[in-house]
């Protein structure tokens, strides 16, 4: 018995480690730094730092994308995500920035009177954000 014609793809794609989505076979990963407003040390205690890790995992769920990796440092975090070819690098970002805030600043008293969580500025590569990168981008950044 061979394979029908519309699941030939799905399966080869699935094979090689690529999404199908009916039209296309696709493996988009970007790299992502989000950096606090000011360079606050918003996620300096554990509990925090945890829960802004969670709440992208959400955010990612909820908008169709795949959290592959998520680092939290008291003023930065860096993410690696696999999103739907549909998707740009910047919608990606700003959903997952926009959502996982949102949540955090209903949550947390402190955080909400600090009216905003990350800065609008962000890296974004089509891979993992290298250590040296991080570190240049977040040094980088002027009091935003």
């Amino acid at each position: 018995m061979s394979a029908s014609p519309d699941s030939a793809p799905e399966g080869l794609a699935a094979l090689l480690g690529y999404e199908w989505d009916g039209r296309a076979a696709s493996s988009l990963s970007y790299g992502v730094v989000l950096v606090t407003r000011r360079r606050a040390r918003l996620f300096a205690d554990e509990k925090t730092a945890d829960r802004i890790g969670v709440l992208l995992q959400e955010a990612a769920t909820a908008c169709g994308c795949r959290l592959t990796s998520c680092d939290v440092k008291p003023t930065s975090v860096r993410l690696e995500v696999e999103a739907p070819p549909t998707m740009s690098p910047h919608v990606v970002v700003t959903r997952l920035r926009r959502d996982a805030a949102g949540a955090l600043i209903e949550e947390d008293e402190a955080i909400r009177r600090r009216v905003a969580v990350f800065t609008r500025r962000y890296l974004v590569t089509t891979g993992p954000v290298p250590d040296a990168d991080w570190r240049a981008f977040i040094g980088g950044m002027a009091d935003a």
